[in-house]
């Protein structure tokens, strides 16, 4: 799915440059780790009270394209 997607952003890429040679684009990506703390932290009323994290089963990324 993401190779997909960066294939399709790579050819509409592609097309607006071929398509205006007297304008530039600037084309760009990021990815990024967004995770929270790891240990310690209260969960706000998703647990037990009392209750905190113990660990990360998951990392959570952003991913980002800008067109300009």
């Amino acid at each position: 799915m993401i190779k997909q997607l960066h294939r399709f952003i790579y050819l509409t890429a592609l097309v607006l440059s071929t398509a205006a040679s007297a304008n530039t684009y600037l084309i760009g990506k990021g990815m990024g780790d967004i995770t929270g703390p790891a240990f310690g932290s209260p969960m706000w009323g998703f647990s037990k009270p009392g209750q905190n994290t113990e660990g990360i089963h998951t990392r959570l990324k952003s991913r980002a394209f800008i067109f300009r």
